[in-house]
């Protein structure tokens, strides 16, 4: 199966902002997450096709999955 991801900085960094990723089925979030080499915790978001995803879910092919970093501030 094909994901469309998007990544945004600093996760994107060594690796891309906008590709088409392959994985095996079934994959979930967490599935990408380690293909991509990204920690959860580097994580604060994820949006499957325009709508809030959690970690868990299912991804299917054609899936449009944007993940944003932890944001930290103060």
């Amino acid at each position: 199966m094909y994901v469309y991801v998007t990544l945004y900085p600093p996760l994107r960094h060594n690796r891309f902002s906008r590709a088409t990723v392959s994985l095996k089925e079934p994959a979930t979030i967490d599935t990408l997450l380690e293909h991509l080499f990204i920690n959860q915790h580097e994580v604060g978001s994820v949006y499957v096709n325009g709508e809030y995803g959690i970690f868990s879910q299912s991804l299917a092919n054609g899936d449009r999955v944007t993940l944003l970093p932890l944001i930290g501030g103060g």
